[in-house]
């Protein structure tokens, strides 16, 4: 069972990345290259919110260990997002959508095609 969660949290990360860079020349047509850079920075954000849920989870569910999570750090992780896309919206003039899309559009895209991978190759 450890070994099927370890392969499916690869699997999320690798469609995470793959996603990221599949979307990349449709946010450049749809927005230009401002728009690129809001969904760049919003599929980064993705995958920094992927890894900092894992380690949560893998935080709490295990061993029989107390977990200690720590509600700072993923404070600090959400304001860091939240202040690089006030300033990337405020000041750079990034479309607000673009930043969405690479955000969402990374996060439940990989989700969902980890969804379709374990209906079709799991057991």
């Amino acid at each position: 069972m450890e070994s099927d969660f370890a392969e499916l949290v690869a699997r999320v990360d690798r469609f995470i990345i793959y996603l990221g860079l599949a979307g990349l020349p449709v946010a450049f047509f749809i927005w230009g290259w401002r728009g690129t850079i809001g969904y760049i920075l919003g599929a980064v954000a993705a995958r920094l919110n992927f890894k900092r849920l894992r380690a949560m989870v893998e935080r709490l569910g295990g061993d029989g260990k107390p977990a200690k999570v720590s509600v700072v750090k993923m404070a600090l992780l959400y304001f860091g997002i939240g202040l690089s896309a006030y300033v990337m919206i405020k000041y750079f003039e990034v479309s607000v959508l673009s930043a969405f899309a690479g955000l969402l559009f990374v996060s439940a895209g990989a989700v969902l095609l980890e969804v379709l991978y374990s209906f079709f190759y799991g057991t």
